[in-house]
């Protein structure tokens, strides 16, 4: 009779314990912290124009740390994948931001399609039609306090892409929009 093996039992024990493991954390579904609430929302119609009327049909939100959404020519987050509705579909994002000393702002806007930026309900930056993804710089002069921020966006079709970031007049350190910095801070809706 052949006595019990319990190392090789421990060691196939434990073996068998890190596959489970491995498993259930591929399993697990990716999650950022919540800065952004994207609000996608597919149009029934042809996209031509960011300004146009909006006959919604369906609506999807999604919560992102970052406005990082340029991807192989698809809207889609650097861990949370692709989040676009196809094509012809707006997406909105709404926001407070917190600027603790009045200062010259830098947006840069990468987008394929057309987009606006509006911040405190005065447009400060936009293109409205379809295009390649494009990058566009604005700038704008933040005073201290509390501000609302508004971006929109369409994509009509093709190609997909939004990228938003942010700096502090000619401060070569740009920050995601969403991320907080000693310059801006995200303090939502």
């Amino acid at each position: 009779m052949n006595a019990p093996r319990p190392i090789a039992d421990w060691v196939l024990s434990a073996l068998l314990a890190m596959i489970v493991c491995a498993v259930t954390a591929a399993m697990l579904p990716v999650r950022v912290t919540p800065v952004l609430k994207l609000e996608l929302s597919k149009n029934a119609v042809d996209i031509r124009d960011l300004d146009q009327p909006r006959s919604i049909t369906r609506q999807v939100t999604h919560w992102v740390d970052v406005l990082d959404l340029a991807r192989d020519g698809r809207l889609a987050h650097p861990r949370l994948g692709v989040l676009g509705l196809g094509d012809h579909f707006f997406l909105d994002v709404k926001t407070r931001v917190r600027v603790p000393a009045t200062a010259s702002y830098r947006f840069e806007v990468r987008s394929d399609d057309g987009f606006a930026l509006a911040i405190d309900e005065r447009r400060v930056c936009a293109f409205t039609k379809d295009r390649s993804l494009t990058t566009q710089t604005c700038r704008v002069l933040l005073l201290a306090g509390d501000h609302d921020l508004r971006l929109s966006y369409f994509q009509a079709g093709g190609p997909a892409g939004l990228a938003v970031r942010y700096a502090v007049n000619a401060d070569a350190n740009w920050h995601w929009l969403g991320e907080d910095s000693a310059q801006l801070r995200f303090i939502g809706d």
